[in-house]
């Protein structure tokens, strides 16, 4: 069995078995907190930075560098069909890529295209784009600087030109395009700038110096042994949050087993191959001076066929009468819901998100050997995290059934080793004892490439499963590979549910109550089976459903992928499993606890206090900083997000609530009863707890439930749902939403150049209205002029008047002066007196008059 084609496994004695070979809890354990356990429930947004940031710190330990080149070749760019002989490689094929920390990135992109594409090394098949500016920006950047993809395929942006090269011709060999085929060339490109991640074969980024570098570069072998590839500054692990975001939203959009893709770093570059167990990274490759590696690169790319390119076969394009049927399917269950048939689904619209394509995907039922078909388009619930198993969740439609009926396809990456069971056995193992309030899957199986028809898919045995912890796993350590986790083997798997309804259609808090007590009932029936004390160990709120097709709904529990039973446990909580915000208080505080029934209840309450807050009306503060703390300890190093690496915060509510009181009385009760079981159970004992602990903390909690159940309408008023105030604003989901936009309207762009030649014929009419518009304008401008003219005149005469009056004014007001000035005034006796003065010697004259009295 080949984990994929064209891959040449390691000698058997150098792959040490993982169970020998995992470091023991008192060395080092791997951060259980990952971005798509906790981001969920999280409530604050976080920059682009921050993100990547996160991304960086939760890979550490599963990346493996510095890979030969020659190796990296051999092992994963080797097509089976063979090579052809590689043109001539020019010393100078790369000089015209600019390098150096005084060259713009954006002016590189460009010049990277360009001597990509103009090399002839990807032959006719593949060619390099750069990443439209005018994509919409967001808090978190998703979008890569340049991106490959196929030049000549079937999709969106195909172009299939009319001149074929002849048989024996050269693959490098060039020719002239017509004037339409540049036009639909350029629509292609602005298309797949839109359509990006659904269209890519890889990402690249580019960094102008050779700082952007993430890793090392001349660290000696003594010290990769005991020392990460990954450089510790901020820089370094911006770069790498990028890198890995950019592959596992590609890997969301498409579906790939494996990526294989360059990254550039000034004047050199690394070669990648990524999957869900870790990253190899080649070493570095300064491609100015050695330029028939880089050329190497991408002439073996071309050769490969789309599964040796990481494809997974099992998928295949959808036809139009197939994507129809799902739209139908869709559009009728949301008709059902608003009718109030059924229950409402509220993700349910985005399943036609018409920027993903349909898919008809292959499901192999191990059980019954039957093959399922799917139609699938875009997912509901979609990996954040890089690595591990990496869940999506189709709402689907199954072309087998006669009623075409929608369902629930899960698609994951299983952990296949010998102590983890597949989780199909799982639910077939509850089957068998009669478990009551669980999900009841329909197919389940691995994924087995097809390369043929049906029939020959299940006998071809080929699985499709990571390779990158074979590397390493290998003992003796390799003199090229840093130090790095003991990885695990994942096997990509299906499984196939009835679409039953998520926490997210609740209608009222008794609902959400009954939901809850029969999913309790479920954990302490699985526990008793027996003396295997089987444990769930992933209890969150999405893999918590219930099915409202009867008279009363029942809760169920899903996602038994985690399950297991503590008889065949390891020894060591290498890898600590379940969601941040939902883990018990014990499991973050002992980092060396193995989780019991008692774990599992807790997160039982965390799920029912987290709904509760987001679902019904309340008093007081919320406690966010519960379910915010697990995602901002991975983005932002702060105080406040470490205090609760030992769950202080959730403590802390248990006993000191504050001021949160849910308005619906006996909702409100019911966590008062809740809490009590739990403050009990982290208050300090100085005796050892019974034998049927867990049991009696389950009895307790059921016996609540019922309490609640069991009460009057008049307890349950206020439950009915209200509007999330606390819902996150998801960045992520506003930019696919103005990506969405932009393609509607390239699409009007795709039917404009289609109309050119028509456009073309009234080009002349254009000409003449243009002409008839600047003749006006020239007459409008002259009338303009002339009015302009004859106020500047108005203006000038007013002027000259206004000149004129002053000066006669100055000539008057000069005689005034030189004329004697007469004043009169009464003296001391009573008489006038007339004084006279001039301008000149101002000799005053004056003249007595003496009043006459007249008698009366």
């Amino acid at each position: 069995m080949s984990a994929s084609p064209g891959y040449r496994s390691p000698p058997p004695s150098q792959v040490g078995a993982s169970s020998k070979n995992k470091p023991t809890a008192s060395t080092w354990t791997p951060v259980a907190n990952k971005i798509q356990g906790c981001k969920r429930a999280a409530t604050v947004e976080v920059t682009a930075k921050e993100h990547h940031h996160g991304l960086a710190d939760e890979a550490f330990g599963e990346i493996l560098a510095s890979m030969p080149v020659e190796l990296f070749f051999a092992l994963f760019m080797t097509p089976a069909s063979g090579l052809t002989k590689m043109v001539a490689v020019k010393k100078n094929v790369w000089d015209s890529i600019p390098t150096g920390a005084k060259i713009g990135e954006t002016s590189m992109y460009p010049k990277i295209r360009d001597a990509i594409n103009n090399s002839g090394f990807l032959r006719d098949k593949f060619r390099m784009a750069v990443v439209s500016s005018k994509l919409p920006d967001s808090s978190i950047k998703v979008r890569s600087d340049l991106f490959m993809y196929e030049y000549k395929s079937n999709d969106i942006h195909a172009m299939e030109t009319d001149k074929e090269k002849s048989e024996g011709a050269n693959d490098s060999e060039q020719y002239e395009p017509s004037d339409d085929e540049k036009l639909e060339e350029e629509l292609r490109e602005a298309l797949a700038e839109i359509l990006i991640w659904d269209s890519i074969e890889s990402s690249l980024e580019v960094k102008r110096e050779d700082l952007g570098d993430w890793c090392h570069i001349d660290l000696s072998a003594q010290r990769r042994e005991h020392e990460p590839p990954e450089k510790n500054d901020q820089k370094s692990k911006e770069t790498q949050g990028q890198i890995l975001h950019y592959f596992t939203i590609q890997s969301s959009h498409q579906h790939r087993s494996f990526i294989i893709g360059f990254a550039i770093f000034g004047d050199h570059i690394r070669f990648y191959r990524y999957d869900r167990a870790g990253l190899i990274v080649s070493e570095p490759v300064f491609y100015k001076k050695r330029p028939e590696i880089f050329a190497e690169f991408l002439w073996r790319y071309s050769h490969l066929s789309r599964e040796e390119r990481g494809y997974d076969t099992s998928v295949e394009p959808a036809s139009a009468a197939e994507s129809e049927l799902l739209t139908q399917a869709v559009r009728q269950c949301e008709k059902d819901a608003l009718s109030g048939h059924v229950r409402w689904i509220p993700n349910i619209a985005s399943t036609l998100d018409k920027t993903y394509r349909s898919y008809k995907a292959y499901v192999y039922d191990e059980a019954t050997g039957r093959i399922g078909r799917y139609v699938i388009r875009r997912p509901i619930a979609m990996a954040e995290s890089p690595f591990g198993r990496a869940t999506r969740g189709y709402i689907a439609l199954d072309l087998e059934s006669d009623e075409k009926e929608l369902v629930f396809l899960k698609d994951t990456w299983r952990v296949s080793e010998d102590d983890f069971e597949k989780e199909g056995e799982i639910y077939q193992f509850l089957d068998d004892h009669d478990v009551a309030n669980v999900a009841t899957p329909m197919l389940a199986g691995d994924v087995l490439s097809r390369s043929g028809s049906d029939d020959e898919q299940a006998e071809g045995h080929r699985l499709q499963v990571t390779v990158t912890q074979e590397w390493a796993n290998m003992r003796p350590r390799p003199s090229w590979r840093y130090m790095c986790w003991t990885l695990r083997r994942l096997t990509h798997y299906r499984l196939v549910l009835p679409l039953y309804c998520t926490l997210d259609c609740i209608e009222n808090a008794k609902e959400l109550v009954k939901v809850i007590r029969d999913v309790t009932q479920a954990l302490v029936d699985v526990y008793s089976i027996g003396t295997l004390k089987r444990l769930h160990r992933d209890v969150t709120a999405d893999n918590i459903l219930f099915d409202a097709q009867g008279a009363v709904i029942q809760g169920l529990l899903a996602d038994w992928d985690h399950s297991r039973t503590m008889a065949a446990r390891i020894d060591s909580p290498l890898y600590r499993t379940g969601s941040w915000y939902a883990l018990s208080i014990a499991l973050l505080r002992d980092t060396k606890k193995l989780p019991g029934l008692e774990d599992d209840l807790e997160s039982i309450y965390w799920v029912l206090l987290y709904v509760s807050v987001h679902s019904f009306a309340h008093t007081g503060r919320a406690p966010l900083g519960i379910f915010n703390d697990g995602y901002l300890r991975l983005v932002r190093v702060t105080d406040e997000a470490e205090d609760d690496s030992q769950g202080a915060k959730k403590l802390d509510f248990l006993y000191r609530p504050r001021d949160l009181v849910f308005t619906c009385p006996a909702l409100q009760q019911l966590f008062v009863d809740l809490r009590s079981i739990w403050i009990a159970h982290y208050r300090p004992r100085k005796t050892p707890r019974p034998a049927k602990y867990p049991e009696n903390i389950a009895a307790k909690m059921l016996n609540y439930l019922d309490n609640a159940l069991a009460k009057g309408p008049n307890e349950w008023t206020n439950a009915e749902r209200t509007d999330d105030k606390y819902k996150a604003k998801r960045a992520i989901m506003q930019a696919r939403a103005l990506i969405r936009d932009q393609t509607q309207k390239m699409c009007a762009h795709r039917d404009m150049i289609e109309k050119k030649t028509q456009k073309a014929k009234d080009t002349s009419d254009l000409v003449n209205q243009d002409k008839n518009v600047k003749t006006t304008s020239t007459k409008l401008h002259q009338r303009r002029m002339k009015k302009q003219a004859n106020v500047q005149g108005n203006a000038e005469a007013a002027n000259v008047r206004r000149s004129k009056r002053t000066t006669s004014d100055s000539v008057e007001e000069a005689d005034n002066e030189e004329r004697p000035r007469k004043k009169t005034r009464r003296g001391e006796a009573g008489d006038i007196v007339t004084e006279t003065k001039g301008q000149g010697d101002g000799v005053r004259r004056s003249s007595r008059l003496r009043n006459r009295k007249r008698d009366d």
